[in-house]
């Protein structure tokens, strides 16, 4: 799952190079216009990069732990011997899966407009997902520990 996200931060890194690629391409008969190789050299695109790595960042740290933990939670419960344990966190479930679409929602409007600086929204649905994480997670161990 990993290499699948390095995937995507190294297609959408290359995706933002190539659109200011073309765009540079594009206007090359203008003079004024600079070349890809300047763009790369100037503040701009230093900052959009430096930007892009701190998302990465908090999408490596954040966001995929979580939804990674919930892909467990949802494994163990599918254990033969949690089945009835499944039924009582039902609504734990579906809260979990109404913050991760949320979640996932929010990673896909910031990857989308390549605006790597608009997370505070994915913050603030990222600290619910961890709270909703860990008490759901709490009422599975009690199960658990009532199975042995």
């Amino acid at each position: 799952m990993l290499t699948a996200m390095n995937s995507l931060f190294l297609y959408f890194f290359f995706h933002l190079e190539e659109r200011q690629e073309n765009s540079a391409e594009e206007a090359l008969p203008d003079e004024g216009i600079e070349t890809v190789e300047a763009h790369k050299k100037t503040h701009s695109h230093s900052q959009k990069l430096r930007e892009f790595h701190q998302y990465q960042e908090l999408y490596l740290t954040k966001v995929l732990p979580c939804l990674t933990k919930e892909e467990e939670l949802c494994k163990t419960l599918d254990d033969p011997f949690l089945s009835a344990k499944r039924a009582q966190v039902a609504l734990d479930l579906e809260r979990l899966e109404g913050i991760r679409s949320s979640v996932k929602s929010e990673v896909q409007i910031i990857e989308s407009s390549l605006d790597w600086t608009n997370c505070s929204s994915l913050i603030n649905e990222i600290n619910k997902f961890q709270r909703a994480l860990q008490e759901t997670e709490k009422v599975v161990e009690q199960g658990k520990s009532l199975n042995t």
